[in-house]
Order: structure tokens, then C-alpha cells, then sequence
């Protein structure tokens, strides 16, 4: 386990990232059964990501004095493109092209895990958070995530460790200027 991460943690931030798709998944899907799977998946997903982010908040903070801060809009496009899958459904999927999908999210899950990819999350998007690619005086290089805020570096900020390479900043009123 790394800084301010729990073990639930990456699964959460992969599961609330495919909300979108899973809502998607509700829509084309004509059975009740999978649409209710999906529209369950999709709550689970939006609840659990709020929890996660309430949660940090209650932890203490650390200061962060960032060097350098850019939009991460560019990682989060082509991560979209792997909303390709719900164009490729079948209204009405037979127990083969549900175990197919199954596998496709296990191989994605595996993969953003391991990678950079699983900061990258359309809902927090939706909900009005910016994700910025941040590095920081002592060597922290990674992501923060804002509320509705615009980050320019040089700047120091108080902001709690979701993984050991994501940050949610403290609150709207630490954009303040370095003083060095």
C-alpha cells in the first residue's frame, strides 16, 4: 500500500471511471436484467468515488510547493477512446458476449492499475474537478485534482494523498502564490 491509499482505492477510482460506460451499457442493453447490473454498476461507481474523495478530505493534509502544472485534458481524450466498446454491443448479449466484455474490463482494470491511466476519470470530469499533471520542489510528480479551480504553478497548496501519485487539494482557498 502507498501514501493515503487504501486497498480499495485503485478499484474505486477504475469502477467510478466507467460510470459513463456502464450508464451507456443500461441504455443499449434491451433486458432488465444487465440493465439493472449496469445501472447498479453505475451508482456503485459515483457513490463509491464520492466517498473516497470525502474520506481523503478528513485526512491531514501535506504542503505541496508545485514548480510545475498543466491540464491533464490531453491523457483524459485518449483514455475516451476506450468508450469505443459500449458502439460495439449488442442490444440483447448472449451469456458468451457478456463473459467477453467481463474479460475486456479485467484486462482494462489490470492495466490502468499498473499505469498512469487510473487518475484519469470522465466522472470527475462530469462533477466539475480539473485534473492537473503537477511536479513539486521535492520530486512529487503525479496529479492533483481541483474543484472548478485553475491551477498555475509556481504556487504552494495543502492537498490530501489519494494514491501515492494523486492529490486532492484542501480547499478553494489555497491558491496562493510561492513566496520562493
Amino acid at each position: 500500500m502507498t501514501v493515503g491509499e487504501g486497498i480499495l482505492t485503485r478499484p474505486v477510482m477504475f469502477l467510478s471511471s466507467y460510470t459513463p460506460l456502464f450508464i451507456i451499457f443500461a441504455i443499449r442493453f434491451t433486458g432488465w436484467p444487465l440493465r439493472t447490473v449496469c445501472i447498479a454498476c453505475a451508482i456503485l461507481g459515483t457513490t463509491s468515488l464520492l466517498l473516497l474523495l470525502r474520506r481523503q478530505k478528513a485526512t491531514s493534509p501535506s504542503v505541496f510547493q508545485l514548480t510545475a502544472a498543466e491540464p491533464a485534458g490531453g491523457e483524459a481524450l485518449s483514455y475516451l477512446t476506450t468508450y469505443l466498446l459500449p458502439f460495439m454491443t449488442i442490444g440483447s448479449p448472449d451469456a458468451r458476449d457478456i463473459v467477453a466484455y467481463i474479460v475486456i474490463l479485467l484486462v482494462m482494470f489490470t492495466i490502468s492499475a499498473r499505469t498512469r491511466a487510473i487518475q484519469v476519470n470522465p466522472l470527475l470530469f462530469i462533477f466539475g474537478f480539473i485534473v492537473y499533471s503537477v511536479h513539486d520542489k521535492n520530486g512529487f510528480t503525479g496529479y492533483l485534482i481541483a474543484h472548478k479551480q485553475s491551477i498555475q504553478a509556481p504556487r504552494t497548496i495543502s492537498a490530501h494523498h489519494v494514491t501515492n501519485d494523486i492529490l486532492l487539494i484542501q480547499t478553494q482557498s489555497d491558491f496562493e502564490p510561492s513566496t520562493s
